[in-house]
């Protein structure tokens, strides 16, 4: 092993997770919406975070996911790291629904 690294630019890596990859569309509304909240922040102050309730919603999956020394693979140290989008069928799921404001959390749904 030690020989095929020293002689040879490759080398073991794994792939990374995402939530979903995003198109240059969607990049750049975030970066937009980031902005504003940053401007506002400067000219209000911490006290915009104490206003802020956020909400989220997500399906728990009933699934074993891959692990990672099965997504292991030898790759060219020139080459980026290969990503994947999690789409493993599961056996069945939940939606969970939270909600936080800036010190607690404020309601949970579990349907």
């Amino acid at each position: 092993m030690k020989v095929c690294m020293h002689h040879f630019p490759f080398h073991k890596v794994y792939a990374q997770w995402v939530p979903r990859l995003l198109t240059d569309e969607r990049k750049n509304k975030r970066f937009e919406r980031t902005f504003a909240f940053l401007q506002r922040c400067q000219k209000e102050g911490k006290v915009v975070l104490d206003t802020i309730v956020t909400g989220g919603e997500t399906w728990i999956q009933h699934f074993s996911p891959e692990s990672k020394c099965s997504s292991l693979q030898w790759k060219h140290s020139t080459f980026p790291t290969e990503t994947r989008c999690r789409t493993v069928s599961s056996v069945g799921k939940e939606m969970m629904t939270l909600f936080f404001d800036s010190t607690q959390k404020v309601w949970s749904i579990q349907s």
